[in-house]
């Protein structure tokens, strides 16, 4: 007989609505949308809330000198990534047409975490743990470049 344990079951739950959220996420992250100074301001703000909270919650073990490695190459790509996203006025507003390339990078590293992290192997959830941080990386790296370049339109 198969023994789900309740930790099973949060994590399964937890790996569908994550895939079911980021397959949503890619169909409304394509269309152009406004950029305000603070958009991405809040999105680095989740972005390391949800690697934080991954991480305690997920109990992989990480270097704090490897993950500062992983995020800052991360960083440096998304900030060349982020040079793809036309930012341009229209009417009073700041309008950008972001990659979904970075969106299904991001997604994907966050169900490749909760897949291995399913598997309960310490060493599994830490390689998963990796691909985060270098993802949260690359969102940092873009949404400082969407920042900057951000506040020259104003």
């Amino acid at each position: 007989m198969i023994e789900i344990t309740l930790s099973t079951l949060i994590h399964t739950v937890s790996l569908v609505v994550t895939a079911l959220l980021v397959l949503l996420m890619l169909f409304t992250f394509r269309k152009p949308r406004a950029v305000s100074i603070l958009s991405p301001i809040f999105s680095v703000f989740f972005s390391l809330l949800l690697l934080g909270v991954y991480w305690i919650i997920s109990g992989a073990e990480l270097r704090i000198s490897i993950a500062l490695v992983m995020i800052s190459l991360g960083g440096i790509i998304g900030l060349l990534l982020a040079m793809s996203t036309r930012l341009y006025r229209e009417g009073n507003r700041v309008m950008g047409k972001q990659s979904w390339l970075i969106l299904l990078g991001w997604g994907s590293s966050l169900l490749v975490t909760q897949l291995l992290t399913l598997t309960g192997a310490a060493l599994a959830a830490s390689i998963g743990l990796m691909g985060l941080v270098f993802n949260t990386g690359i969102t940092l790296g873009r949404d400082l470049n969407l920042f900057v370049r951000r506040l020259r339109i104003t």
